[in-house]
C-alpha cells in the first residue's frame, strides 16, 4: 500500500486563529511533515537544545535530533528537551519549512535565533509571530526575559525544522520557543483524538474557542481522500475527490468506523484485503 500526504489546512486550531494556515506535506509515501515557505513554526538546522538522553545531559541540535529519530525510530519519544517546566519528551522531529524565509533575532543577552517569520516566540505571556515583533520587545528566555536588540530579515531561504513537545513550548538557543502543532493536527484529522490522549477540547484555539478545523488530504494507490473534522460546530466528513461523500447524517461514531475500515476507503495496489489505513500509521 503506498499513501501519500498531500496538505493539512487548520483554523483555530491550538495556537493558530480564524485564518486558516496550510502545511504541503512531502510527497514521499508516509512521509508525514514538510511544509514549504514558513508556513510551520521553525528553526535553523543548527538550533541548539539541551537534552537528556539515556540518563545524560548534553547540548545537540534540532537537526541532529531530527536524524537520530529517522536512524532509530524506536527511540521516537525517549529523549527529552529543556522547557522552562523542566525535561519534556521530544514526540517527533523534521523538517517543518521547506525553502522558508529565514529572519534572524538577536536579543540583549547574546541570544540569539534563525526562524520562519511564523515562528512563535513568547512575549508580554503571549506567543507572538516573530514577523510581528519589533526592537525592544522582551522576550522569555532561560533566566528570564531579555530585549530584541536586532531583527533581520536574510536574503536567502533555507529547509527549516521544528520539534513537537509534550507541552507547547521548550527552549532554543536559550530562547523559549512554541513547538510544532503538525503531528497533533494530523492525528485529529485521522482518529478525532488528541495525540497525547488529553481531551480533545483542549486543541481548539482558546482565544476564539470555536470553529476549530483540520482538514487532511491524502492518495492512497492514486485515490485522493479528504477528511473533514472539526468542533465547535462539530463536523466529520470523508470524501473521495470525484467521487463519493460519505453521507452527512451518518453519526460520527458510524463514519469513524467507515475510515477505519470499510473496504471501499483504501484499496491495496496487489488486490488483497483493504488494510486499516490507522493501523498502517501506527494509530
Amino acid at each position: 500500500m503506498q499513501i501519500i500526504f498531500e496538505k493539512v489546512v487548520i483554523r483555530n486550531f491550538q495556537s493558530y486563529g480564524d485564518t486558516p494556515t496550510v502545511f504541503y506535506l512531502n510527497r514521499s509515501p508516509t512521509t508525514l511533515i514538510t511544509g514549504i515557505n514558513g508556513a510551520g513554526k521553525c528553526l535553523r538546522r543548527n538550533t541548539e537544545i539541551n537534552v537528556e538522553m539515556f540518563d545524560e545531559l548534553m547540548t545537540v541540535t534540532v537537526e541532529e535530533i531530527k536524524d537520530f529519530y529517522e536512524n532509530f525510530p524506536s527511540c521516537i519519544g525517549k529523549i527529552k528537551v529543556e522547557t522552562v517546566n523542566g525535561y519534556k519528551p521530544i514526540e517527533y522531529a523534521s523538517i517543518t519549512a521547506k525553502d522558508s524565509e529565514v529572519i534572524y533575532v538577536k536579543l540583549e543577552n547574546g541570544c540569539y535565533l534563525y526562524c520562519s517569520p511564523l515562528h512563535l516566540l513568547k512575549h508580554n505571556d503571549e506567543w507572538v509571530h516573530v514577523e510581528n515583533l519589533k526592537i525592544d520587545d522582551l522576550l522569555d528566555v532561560r533566566e528570564g526575559v531579555s530585549k530584541i536588540i536586532e531583527i533581520t530579515k536574510m536574503p536567502f531561504t533555507e529547509d527549516l525544522y521544528d520539534l513537537q513537545v509534550e507541552g507547547k513550548e521548550f527552549i532554543a538557543n536559550g530562547i523559549v520557543t512554541h513547538n510544532s502543532t503538525i503531528i497533533e493536527a494530523f492525528h485529529y484529522a485521522l482518529t478525532g483524538k488528541s495525540y497525547r490522549g488529553s481531551n480533545k477540547e483542549e486543541l481548539i484555539n482558546t482565544i476564539n474557542q470555536r470553529d476549530c478545523y483540520v482538514e487532511l488530504h491524502f492518495e492512497v494507490n492514486g485515490l485522493k481522500y479528504i477528511i473533514y473534522r472539526g468542533m465547535k460546530p462539530n463536523i466529520f466528513r470523508i470524501e473521495l475527490v470525484g467521487g463519493k461523500t460519505i453521507e452527512e447524517d451518518a453519526s460520527l461514531k458510524d463514519m469513524q468506523k467507515y475510515l477505519e475500515t470499510n473496504n471501499h476507503s483504501i484499496h491495496c495496489r496487489n488486490g488483497s484485503n483493504p488494510a486499516c489505513i490507522l493501523d498502517f500509521l501506527g494509530f
